[in-house]
């Protein structure tokens, strides 16, 4: 019977968590929870006798103690950086489920650097953790697609949600005995995104209309708070937090960064003569009326 550390945040460690314990011929040596917000999670574990370990030991800041068996250990939704020791531990069997398409979205904020990048679809990713950052082995993928509609929030959710269901389906295997073949990455089509790589959110109107579009939704996290940018672009000369837009039908000729009214809307020119359309945004705090927008149209005559 394998047994499994698991490990993670949120929704998504919680089924997880619960599937592996429902699954017959499977056992579950502890959880450890990610952060915080891992509360449904760890109320399943306390609720159920499965042991609950502090993030430390994944650290390698506490041991484990001699007497602790487990084969697998699995990271969902959980960003703390393991220990290479804890990680040798396991021999190949600690996995991770990575909301980004290996090797091609590595690291941090894939799901927003898929919508900043103009992809249509979102991949997730099931594989084997090693001593570097998710270079390991890959035992199952699948991509979702990335609708117009998305947002960052939105679109990790989804990930997320349908991630978890990936990794179950490894999950369910493993406890089968038919382990998943784990295949190498190609590291040269790799590209790793880093959290300091996604911090600057400064708009600028050369950008084509959809490239606009794109970086002010994936920055949309409402109503939570953006993990990385504020999507900010000056507007005759006053600073402006874009907060939903969208490309404008072609009309009369606008040079880029120049705000016009059409039919009672905002809209500002872009790179490649193409117009966007502003549909809520932000001045020092409060939402801008469309009286807001008129003073800034007329500062412009």
């Amino acid at each position: 019977m394998p047994a499994f550390v698991i490990t993670g945040d949120g929704h998504p460690a919680y089924t997880v968590l619960k599937a592996v314990h429902e699954t017959q011929g499977a056992s579950i040596s502890a959880f450890i929870p990610g952060s915080s917000s891992a509360v449904k999670a760890t109320a399943y574990a306390e609720n159920n006798a499965i042991p609950i370990l502090p993030r430390a030991m994944l650290m390698g800041r506490e041991p484990f103690s001699k007497s602790f068996r487990a084969e697998w250990l699995v990271n969902i939704n959980g960003t703390t950086i393991i220990d290479p020791g804890v990680i040798r531990m396991f021999a190949g069997r600690a996995l991770n489920m990575h909301p980004g398409l290996l090797p091609k979205y590595a690291g941090l904020h894939c799901h927003q650097w898929a919508i900043r990048n103009g992809e249509s679809v979102q991949g997730l990713t099931v594989h084997v953790m090693d001593a570097g950052i998710d270079t390991g082995p890959i035992m199952a993928q699948q991509t979702i697609p990335i609708y117009d509609s998305d947002t960052g929030l939105s679109l990790f959710m989804r990930a997320m949600e349908m991630g978890a269901h990936l990794l179950i389906g490894v999950l369910t295997r493993i406890i089968a005995n038919d382990i998943p073949p784990a295949v190498p990455q190609n590291l040269s089509q790799r590209t790793l995104y880093r959290h300091k790589d996604a911090l600057d959110g400064e708009v600028d109107w050369n950008w084509s209309a959809r490239r606009i579009r794109d970086f002010v939704r994936a920055a949309n996290y409402d109503p939570l708070v953006c993990p990385t940018y504020v999507p900010t672009a000056l507007v005759s000369g006053v600073p402006v937090v874009l907060r939903v837009c969208d490309v404008a039908r072609p009309g009369e000729h606008i040079e880029p960064g120049v705000l016009r009214e059409v039919d009672g809307s905002p809209v500002i020119g872009c790179g490649n003569g193409e117009v966007v359309v502003i549909k809520r945004a932000l001045r020092q705090g409060r939402i801008m009326t469309g009286s807001d927008w008129q003073q800034l149209v007329g500062s412009e005559r």
